[in-house]
């Protein structure tokens, strides 16, 4: 499909937010030039922010939603998401620049934009950094109210965050991400 959205235009570059580690292989053998920033966050955190994310999402559209059910479904896919990335050789590929999520919150030039810039054949312009910047500065990441990531989903469905910071733990190992404590 991006391909046919680039039919016939000038050249450029694709960002896109929210790949998907299950298909690393296909993506990168559909589009063997491409790179791709993958930031890593505690699990736990990472399971019920999606939970609440989606939730909030989808109670606007729909109305009320079990949400012990969502928080077990998002666990689920969290487990499953985690075990292909650590199984999988293609998540060392060096068009991959991996950055901890705590890294990109305190310094998203210095981690994110210079490391993704040290990719094979990107280059970093001071117009291109100077337009991050500007954007960063116009576009507060909590300029729409600040959201308290809280591990309460998964509490309220009798999971114990402490066993699955342990679960987590080689995912944590390999790409060097803290855990995160919450409430």
């Amino acid at each position: 499909m991006l391909q046919q959205f680039q039919y016939n235009r000038p050249k450029k570059y694709w960002v896109l937010k929210g790949f998907r580690g299950f298909r690393l292989k296909e993506f990168f053998g559909a589009y063997p030039d491409a790179s791709l920033v993958w930031l890593h966050r505690d699990p736990v955190q990472v399971a019920a922010s999606r939970t609440m994310m989606t939730a909030n999402l989808t109670e606007g559209i729909v109305g009320l939603i079990d949400l012990k059910a969502e928080t077990k479904m998002h666990l689920e896919m969290t487990r499953a998401s985690i075990a292909n990335t650590i199984s999988k050789p293609v998540c060392d590929d060096r068009s991959i620049h991996h950055v901890r999520y705590r890294d990109f919150v305190s310094d998203p030039i210095g981690t994110t934009i210079r490391g993704y810039y040290g990719l094979p054949g990107r280059e970093l312009t001071p117009q291109t950094e100077g337009a991050t910047r500007n954007y960063l500065a116009a576009n507060k990441g909590d300029r729409h109210g600040k959201f308290r990531s809280s591990t309460k989903p998964l509490t309220d469905i009798g999971e114990d965050p402490e066993p699955l910071h342990e679960e987590f733990r080689p995912f944590r190992e390999r790409f060097g991400v803290e855990i995160e404590q919450r409430d």
